[in-house]
């Protein structure tokens, strides 16, 4: 070996074990810096101890209680699904002639309101204005039945509490004869379909009198219709005093 050789190789021994002692510093570092690393390259952890039969057992307990609670909560909930959607096929099916019912209550209304158009006295002293009422007052309980039948039906507010549900106060008046908070008076009919109100009934509150009591009868209001259903006298004489039940 020549002596230059010689000369430099103590000067890069000196280099290689600086080189280590900067790699061993930096390794150093990245151990403090990033602790995770030194973990990823640890071998891993030996495997957890097999679970005993009693604990298997009751883990299994815990997982089926969850199941069946979650199997339970599910069925509810469908249930319920199918209770709303029979509830609205029924609702549906009711009240679809809601609209249509509405517009005939002012057929109903007229009809009402032709016949008490006449007063007494000018029915008795005319035989054709009598007929004519006759058939009016036929076709107003035709109407009537029909919406009975289809579950339409006239409430008949009079004496009762005041029901902002049912009724429409039109105006309050003074009446020491009768409950505060009461129907005194119908200025319109109102009606239900089924358990729902198709129209309110326009009506006066009375005020001034005793406490409301609900548990007090109330008063029927007076039939306007007469109480034989033919609507005339059968064996009635003169003009229209034998016309046909069927009518």
């Amino acid at each position: 070996m020549s002596e230059e050789a010689k000369q430099d190789e103590p000067e890069g021994s000196a280099a290689d074990e600086a080189n280590v002692e900067a790699e061993e510093n930096h390794a150093e570092n990245n151990v403090e810096n990033f602790p995770d690393a030194e973990r990823e390259d640890a071998p891993e952890a030996a495997e957890e101890a097999p679970l005993t039969p009693e604990d298997r057992i009751a883990a299994l307990d815990i997982e089926v209680t969850d199941l069946k609670d979650r199997l339970l909560r599910a069925v509810a909930e469908t249930e319920n699904v199918r209770r709303r959607a029979q509830r609205d096929k029924e609702d549906m099916a009711k009240y679809a002639i809601t609209n249509f019912s509405r517009d005939m209550l002012s057929a109903a209304d007229n009809l009402r309101r032709a016949i008490d158009s006449i007063d007494e006295e000018t029915r008795k002293n005319d035989g054709t204005v009598e007929n004519l009422l006759i058939g009016v007052e036929m076709t107003e309980r035709g109407l009537l039945a029909a919406f009975e039948r289809t579950g339409i039906k006239r409430m008949e507010p009079l004496g009762q509490k005041f029901d902002p549900n049912f009724h429409e106060a039109m105006f309050e008046y003074e009446d020491a004869t009768k409950p505060a908070g009461s129907v005194g008076q119908v200025i319109e009919a109102g009606y239900m379909l089924h358990a729902r109100a198709l129209r309110p009934a326009k009506v006066g509150i009375a005020k001034g009198g005793p406490k409301f009591d609900a548990a007090a009868p109330v008063e029927a209001a007076e039939s306007e219709a007469p109480a034989d259903s033919t609507g005339y006298e059968k064996s009635a004489e003169g003009p229209g005093g034998t016309i046909n039940e069927e009518l």
